[in-house]
């Protein structure tokens, strides 16, 4: 029996060392009581094993740590439970272990909140005040930022690469009040993923530069200058965001292969999307009103924008300049203050099945050839459903005009200075005056005069003859007998 009783004790001692242990549990609990010797954490963290679990109580703790083990290291309380770091010092914690977890605790003061470079790290349910840069990840692989709320720092999450790229880190449902600088900033990171944070009052909300596969989504993102900022990357994601009342709402830079689906961005002071230098893209399914322009498109070609709202901005629903071979289509475009659609040398671009109504013109086309502008519903125009307009810098040749509706406006179509111009098969219909034009000739087809008619139509206008404007007509010879069913 004795010797029984000695193998058990031996055994139970041997179980003991093998598992992780816990430090300074929460069996006496405190209320806000003040730790102002320095050293209390650490000396835990320097007394600790790897996979163990540290409970720190509430109080103020006036220390900066070093994480060199992986361990976990939980607050009682984040509001009551405060590391008050050494202004004097670079980070309030610094993470030098992979597998390490940090909650619950309201971290401050010092220059900067976390600093990490290592991987598999989770820092949750953290306050982070007053810091130069809250979190500070380098070249680390899956490490999670969640539900903490951070304010008045000048950066918030910076996940940047050293000697290689971040990969697949989550940040998930932080709050970013007041951020001065960026609310989250990833550069040369791939397959990140960005949800369910709210941005307010930051400078920018979100920046990426130079990533590949990263998906930004579910976010609220309201009242920051910059809403979503993106700069040289590739097969980047943008869905389901709130964009709102910020200064600008998405920019995109210099970018291939970038998904922008199911937002909201209305009432951003300047646009709601901005693509320069963009190819390759699909803009889909997003709300776009109420901004100062919808959707800016410059210097960007062969990108799709389909099933969109762009209603009620106050100047421009889709402002495209010098972009070529992009698709528009099943867009509802209407009312916008100024134009609903207008493209300044653009060329190949395709127009089709397009809802476009209640703007001041439909759609404008200025300096731009061989569009197709097609099977569209383009009614209730202020002005012009379609104005093709030649300036002096540029010419407006060989568009076309084919089986659309045209129904309502003031002016049909609209042509200046802007000749071989093809206009076919199309409903006028109940239009103040269903074409005009001015100083050109243009190629009109079987379109449908708004009743049956067998005779030619003409179609009346002005040419210049040296110092004069005098009435001039082109001629549909052979016009519809009856609506095309479009």
């Amino acid at each position: 029996m004795n010797r029984f009783l000695v193998v058990i004790i031996v055994i139970s001692f041997i179980g003991s060392g093998l598992l992780p242990s816990s430090i300074s549990t929460f069996e006496e609990r405190t209320v806000y009581t003040n730790h102002k010797s320095g050293g209390y954490i650490q000396d835990l963290i320097d007394n600790a094993n790897p996979g163990d679990t540290i409970y720190i109580p509430s109080g103020i703790y006036y220390e900066n740590i070093i994480i060199n083990k992986s361990i976990s290291l939980i607050g009682e309380d984040k509001n009551t439970t405060i590391i008050f770091g050494s202004e004097f010092e670079s980070y309030v914690i610094v993470i030098t272990a992979n597998w390490v977890n940090i909650s619950e605790f309201t971290i401050q003061n010092s220059e900067s909140g976390i600093g990490s470079c290592r991987d598999n790290v989770t820092i949750s349910s953290n306050i982070i005040l007053d810091c130069d840069i809250a979190i500070l990840s380098s070249g680390c692989i899956k490490n999670t930022y969640f539900n903490n709320y951070i304010s008045n720092c000048d950066y918030g999450i910076l996940i940047h690469p050293w000697g290689s790229h971040s990969s697949d880190n989550s940040i998930l449902n932080n709050t970013f009040v007041n951020i001065s600088i960026w609310g989250i900033s990833i550069d040369s990171s791939m397959n990140n993923d960005i949800s369910y944070n709210i941005f307010s009052n930051c400078y920018n909300a979100i920046q990426v530069f130079g990533g590949r596969y990263n998906s930004i989504s579910g976010n609220i993102i309201l009242n920051n200058y910059k809403g979503i900022n993106m700069l040289g990357y590739v097969n980047n994601s943008i869905i389901g965001n709130t964009i709102q009342y910020n200064n600008y709402g998405i920019t995109l830079s210099g970018t291939d292969y970038i998904s922008v689906i199911d937002n909201n961005m209305s009432n951003n002071n300047e646009y709601g999307i901005s693509l320069i230098g963009q190819q390759n893209s699909l803009i889909l399914n997003n709300i776009i009103s109420m901004n100062n322009k919808g959707i800016i498109l410059g210097h960007s070609d062969e990108n799709i924008i389909i099933n969109n709202t762009i209603i009620e901005n106050d100047l421009i629903g889709l402002d495209i300049y010098s972009s070529h071979n992009n698709s528009i289509k099943n867009n509802n475009i209407t009312l916008n203050r100024e134009e609903g659609m207008y493209l300044v040398d653009s060329n190949n671009n395709l127009i089709k099945y397009n809802h476009i109504s209640y703007n001041e013109d439909g759609i404008e086309l200025e300096d731009s050839n061989h569009n197709i502008i097609c099977n569209n519903l383009i009614n209730l125009n202020n002005d012009h459903g379609v104005e093709i307009i030649e300036s002096n810098s540029g010419e407006s040749i060989n568009n076309s005009i084919i089986s659309n509706i045209i129904k309502s406006n003031n002016n049909g179509v609209y042509l200046e200075n802007a000749s071989n111009n093809t206009i076919e098969k199309n409903n006028f219909l109940k239009n103040s005056r269903h074409a005009l034009f001015k100083n050109c000739t243009n190629i009109w087809i079987k379109n449908y005069w708004n009743r049956p008619r067998i005779l030619p139509k003409l179609i009346f206008g002005r040419i210049n003859l040296e110092k004069y404007s005098i009435p001039w007509f082109n001629i549909d010879w052979r016009p519809a007998l009856k609506p095309y069913d479009i």
